[in-house]
């Protein structure tokens, strides 16, 4: 029968054994939680991103339409007035609560450029909704509105880590002539 000094060793290899089989699976467990933490608030942010996008698209289109009838080069349907500042009206107040999902869930970088589009779509309704829209105001806010929505996607893209180069749109789209 062994004695107490010689089993020593024995029991000390069986000790750690336990200890390092016991701290790699506490590190393995912490590591999936973060992992799958990260992949659970990406999604949620994904979702508050492009619902944001989807409500200033829909705000735009909305604005496209309104004055539609009112500008030579629209290639809008025109909504009936009262009719389209109905339904910008229940645009906004979805912007207003896509906007609060965003700045929950979104980093700095990405919150600055959706405020930028959001101000740049809230000028280009402002145009939209005039009685008759000043042409050169109109492709002015355009302009600057459409420069902003690239600068949110580009934002957008960091924070979610998607890669593929740019998705500019702005340098494609027509412009009225001076």
């Amino acid at each position: 029968m062994p004695t107490f000094s010689e089993s020593l060793p024995a029991l000390v290899g069986v000790a750690l054994g336990a200890a390092g089989a016991m701290t790699s699976s506490l590190l393995t467990d912490r590591l999936r939680w973060r992992r799958d933490q990260n992949v659970r608030w990406d999604q949620r942010r994904l979702e508050a991103y492009t619902t944001f996008a989807a409500t200033l698209k829909e705000i735009t289109g909305l604005g496209f339409r309104l004055s539609a009838a009112d500008r030579a080069d629209s290639h809008s349907i025109p909504i009936e007035r009262e009719l389209g500042l109905q339904e910008l009206a229940a645009a906004n107040v979805r912007k207003t609560k896509d906007w609060e999902s965003l700045l929950l869930l979104g980093d700095e970088l990405t919150v600055a450029a959706a405020r930028e589009w959001r101000d740049a779509t809230r000028a280009f309704e402002r145009q939209a909704r005039a009685e008759v829209p000043d042409p050169a105001e109109w492709q002015q806010r355009v302009d600057l509105m459409n420069e902003a929505r690239d600068g949110f996607y580009l934002a957008a893209r960091r924070s979610l880590g998607i890669g593929g180069g740019s998705v500019e749109q702005f340098p494609h789209l027509p412009r009225l002539a001076p």
